[in-house]
């Protein structure tokens, strides 16, 4: 299955502040042109545990200005925004009647929710946990991160909703997107 990511279409989700939305996909941009990408790159995306993929090609119209490229100069904190821009608009796609996200608060071991803007109850459909890798390492691997995710999500077991980990890597790039 191909589909386009069109990372810009995070500010168009009703559920997520402008200004967050935006911050999202600037740090998604400064990644990915960090590591020498340009739009249309081809992310392929692990979908499963079985080593299934998607073939995804990331798109954006976002140009990085001086501004911007001055505000995400701290790799860690810009890699996990970036990664949550991926994850977000990769939930979308893969989680069937995702149609929006919405923050959790605390320390219960994910950071989205995924809901279906749609349902007049507002029902959570499952949580999501994200993860960036700015560039993969030995030590720092999408399948390590993607398995320690999974054991922090066992925080918030009891709320009986599934669990989605997202793990991006820029570098080459390539993302993994899978139901605990």
């Amino acid at each position: 299955m191909n589909h386009p990511l069109h990372l810009d279409q995070i500010t168009t989700l009703n559920a997520l502040a402008p200004g967050y939305a935006t911050a999202m996909l600037e740090a998604a941009v400064v990644c990915m042109a960090d590591q020498n990408h340009q739009s249309g790159v081809s992310l392929p995306v692990n979908i499963n545990d079985r080593g299934d993929k998607n073939n995804i090609q990331a798109n954006w119209a976002l140009a990085i200005s001086e501004n911007i490229h001055k505000s995400y100069q701290e790799p860690s904190r810009t890699t996990d925004y970036g990664a949550m821009c991926i994850a977000v608009l990769l939930s979308t796609i893969l989680v069937k009647k995702c149609s929006a996200v919405e923050p959790t608060m605390g320390n219960n071991g994910f950071d989205f929710y995924l809901c279906d803007e749609e349902d007049e109850y507002n029902f959570y459909l499952a949580r999501l946990e994200v993860s960036g890798i700015r560039k993969e390492s030995k030590t720092n691997t999408v399948e390590k991160r993607v398995a320690v995710k999974k054991q922090q999500t066992r925080r918030s077991d009891n709320s009986g909703l599934p669990a989605y980990i997202c793990v991006t890597e820029f570098g080459t790039p390539k993302a993994s997107y899978v139901k605990k």
